[in-house]
């Protein structure tokens, strides 16, 4: 479970973590308090041990949905993961009727909401992400780097508007 929510505050390079305490003080500032979820460090921590421990032949499930903190997350962990000879697979959401009557109670575009009987019928919706997929995420992870504005909203699948804090 991915719990930093990338949506908001600078971004860091995963590969490196460097400006992940420019990140950490940068939340402390903004709501001028220390932030409850100090464990923001160690989380991000794992997660570059674990992503380093992939190797090539590895086979990597992304359970990453339609919300923008978890579509900036895929477009983080495929570019660290890009140089890798893996077979990476994501879940294929147009597959997920969410109309169908067996489905009625699905509510699966992320994990984090999930209940665990929706978690078997999603889990049945993987596809293979293709090369070019991949290269584009890893694109625009460079680009939010590159950028590192404190806001990023999803407007739309591949569409994130990223702006000032103050954007409302």
């Amino acid at each position: 479970m991915l719990k930093d929510n990338l949506n908001e505050g600078f971004l860091f390079d995963l590969k490196t973590l460097q400006g992940l305490d420019e990140r950490i003080e940068w939340f402390d500032k903004y709501y001028k308090f220390k932030e409850h979820y100090r464990d923001r460090k160690f989380d991000n921590i794992v997660i570059q041990s674990k992503l380093k421990k992939i190797t090539p032949g590895d086979t990597v499930y992304l359970w990453l949905g339609d919300e923008g903190n978890e579509y900036i997350w895929m477009c983080a962990i495929l570019n660290f993961l890009l140089k890798t000879k893996l077979s990476i697979y994501v879940i294929d959401w147009s597959k997920i009727s969410f109309n169908n009557f067996h489905y009625k109670e699905l509510s699966a575009y992320s994990l984090q909401v999930s209940a665990p009987q929706d978690v078997i019928l999603a889990s049945k919706n993987f596809r293979r992400l293709t090369n070019p997929e991949q290269n584009i995420f890893s694109e625009l992870w460079i680009n939010f780097l590159k950028n590192n504005s404190p806001l990023r909203i999803l407007k739309e699948l591949s569409s994130i508007l990223e702006t000032d804090i103050e954007y409302l």
